[in-house]
């Protein structure tokens, strides 16, 4: 019977113990307290043929700190000048507060701008809903080569 109660004793003991100190693991990471969007990945980004349909796939990721929703863009500098990014269709995607990763899947033409400077890939994260004039919360570019 002794064995028992000492068995029982050691047992809530240890019960006790693991309810106060967790079940080890890592501690939760505290929020990232800013929005921000990184460009991880484009393929391709070298080879580009001026002026041709090319299938980009652009991975980023992204923090949204200030909203609880918001809207990641994506653009490319290949219309008016080479510091104006056309922001492509129906390419948006919407998430919530919080980080993650996307990938986008678009086509556009790249543009070879010469010796003016580089065709880039744009990306922004937004709140969302937003005005009809808004500034970024975030943005990133990332320069691609042609043949």
């Amino acid at each position: 019977m002794k064995k028992l109660n000492l068995f029982f004793v050691i047992s809530m003991i240890f019960v006790v113990f693991l309810l106060t100190t967790g079940c080890g693991g890592s501690p939760t990471a505290p929020p990232i307290e800013e929005d921000f969007i990184n460009i991880i990945s484009v393929t391709p980004d070298s080879g580009l043929v001026d002026g041709v349909d090319t299938d980009f796939t652009v991975v980023v990721e992204y923090n949204l700190f200030t909203y609880n929703q918001g809207i990641l863009m994506i653009g490319f500098n290949n219309k008016e000048s080479i510091n104006s990014f056309r922001l492509v269709n129906n390419a948006d995607f919407l998430v919530n507060k919080g980080s993650g990763t996307h990938e986008f899947n678009v086509t556009v033409k790249p543009k070879d701008w010469g010796s003016q400077g580089d065709f880039k890939v744009y990306v922004n994260i937004s709140e969302y809903p937003h005005p009809s004039t808004w500034t970024p919360l975030d943005g990133d570019t990332y320069a691609l080569t042609f043949n």
